[in-house]
């Protein structure tokens, strides 16, 4: 419920915005998965590190459709 003044894409206090008393915090949907030991394991600056060698390896166009999709995949899971 908004009031008038506020803009339509803002809660309100008693809509339950996000950290509010009483509100269950946000959680993506679905497809959270466990890690892969090898990625769980890192540290904030490896997995950073990794998920850029992702990305250039993925601008350079080279490797096929299915490595190409590997990548993008790991590179998904580093970046959590």
């Amino acid at each position: 419920m908004s009031t008038p003044d506020a803009p339509e894409n803002e809660l309100t206090a008693d809509e339950g915005a996000p950290g509010t008393p009483g509100t269950a915090p946000v959680t993506p949907a679905g497809d959270e998965k466990a890690l892969p030991a090898d990625i769980a394991e890192l540290s904030y600056e490896a997995a950073r590190d990794q998920l850029v060698e992702v990305v250039r390896r993925l601008e350079s166009g080279q490797g096929g459709l299915e490595d190409s999709i590997a990548l993008w995949e790991r590179g998904e899971m580093l970046a959590r």
